[in-house]
C-alpha cells in the first residue's frame, strides 16, 4: 500500500498544543490519551488519506478540505498527491474556519 507523507501546519501544531494545555489543566492523563488519539487517527491517513469526507469548510475555501473526527476534534487536511497536509485541529463545537475578511 501506499504511503503519503504526513505534514504539519504551525498552526496545526498550536492547535493541537493549545488542546493539550487545556485538557491538562483538568486532567494531565486525560490531555495525554487525547494526544495519542489524534496522532494515530492521523497516522491513518498515511494509508488512507480520502478517508474523511469533505469539511464544511471546502465550500468556503474552494478547494478540497477533508476532515477526520476524533472524539470532539475536527482534523482539517488536505491532500497533494502523497502529501497529507493537516491545516487545524479544531474542537468540534468551534464555528467552521472561514477565509480572513480582507
Amino acid at each position: 500500500m501506499k504511503k503519503h507523507r504526513v505534514d504539519h501546519t504551525e498552526e496545526a501544531k498550536t492547535d493541537i498544543r493549545q488542546a493539550y494545555i487545556w485538557l491538562a489543566k483538568r486532567s494531565p492523563a486525560a490531555a495525554s490519551r487525547l494526544l495519542d488519539r489524534i496522532d494515530e487517527g492521523i497516522d491513518t491517513l498515511e494509508v488512507f488519506p480520502a478517508r474523511g469526507p469533505l469539511a464544511p469548510e471546502s465550500e468556503f475555501f474552494g478547494e478540497e478540505i477533508r476532515e477526520l473526527t476524533i472524539g470532539k476534534y475536527r482534523v482539517l487536511y488536505v491532500i497533494d498527491k502523497s502529501t497529507v497536509t493537516i491545516l487545524h485541529v479544531r474542537h468540534s463545537s468551534r464555528d467552521y474556519l472561514r477565509p480572513d475578511p480582507e
